[in-house]
């Protein structure tokens, strides 16, 4: 029984055909399990964008009025593009949630030496898809506040970090900069437009010719390593110092007569 209503749950949640509505539900209502909660499937699609403005790193330059004013073109051509698709415009069932964030680059992760004032200002565009879901108050039906599905994420002036790699070593930094990390480069997992995916994780959109990661040289990622390398040989020659003292103490007389002294003692009589 409790199987067959985990069916039942997941049927009435997701079915296998949209339902269909006669011309007195021009919403396509319908209520989920929780009588608190309804789903509109007829629902036209609109945009709603929440601005987030973040407040600079500390030691970064404020956004100026100006920055902004830049800033702002590009992303609404970029929402433009998704607007004007049969399903941004004329879509039923979901709205779309536009975050835009606008940030500095973090100042102890600039390369040493790099002018604050001189580093391009991060900024994106977060899409949230959301299925038309009410909720229900005293005062009504607040209508499509929920029913968040996957997002997906563009960004301006981000240099590509690790997707998928394991750091090998990290290289101390001056200062309170962060330590700088090596490993192994992005692969190159499929193309979109022509445009490179790297581990099935960011499309990469840059200047043609231009590396997205540094090429770091062998001989300083082993110099960057030997700290690390130092500390794991200390530590191995501590233990087989101590692996040695147990060994010459267990093989010694006097430990096989207490041993066995021990033993005919606590066993004796086995």
């Amino acid at each position: 029984m409790k199987r067959w209503n985990l069916v039942l749950f997941f049927t009435i949640l997701c079915p296998a055909q949209p339902p269909v509505f006669g011309p007195d539900n021009p919403e396509g209502l319908m209520s989920s399990p929780s009588p608190r909660f309804r789903y509109a499937w007829k629902r036209k699609v609109h945009w709603k964008m929440s601005p987030n403005y973040q407040r600079p790193s500390p030691g970064m330059p404020a956004v100026t009025a100006t920055e902004l004013a830049q800033i702002g073109p590009t992303l609404d051509a970029l929402i433009a593009l998704f607007k004007a698709t049969p399903e941004g415009s004329a879509g039923e069932g979901f709205w779309v949630n536009e975050s835009r964030n606008v940030n500095t680059a973090n100042l102890y992760d600039l390369p040493p030496g790099t002018a604050a004032n001189r580093y391009p200002l991060q900024f994106s565009s977060g899409l949230f898809p959301f299925y038309h879901e009410d909720d229900q108050t005293n005062d009504g039906w607040r209508k499509s506040v929920s029913g968040e599905t996957e997002s997906v994420y563009y960004q301006f002036n981000r240099l590509p970090e690790q997707v998928e790699q394991r750091v090998l070593v990290k290289e101390k930094q001056p200062g309170d900069k962060r330590d700088l990390e090596f490993y192994t480069r992005p692969e190159v997992t499929g193309r979109i437009g022509g445009l490179p995916i790297y581990d099935n994780q960011i499309l990469a959109v840059a200047r043609p010719g231009r590396e997205l990661w540094a090429r770091a040289p062998v001989g300083r990622v082993l110099r960057a390593a030997l700290p690390e390398f130092e500390k794991q040989k200390a530590t191995a020659e501590n233990r087989l110092a101590g692996l040695k003292k147990k060994l010459a103490e267990v093989q010694s007389p006097d430990w096989e007569k207490n041993f066995r002294d021990y033993f005919e003692k606590n066993y004796g009589n086995l």
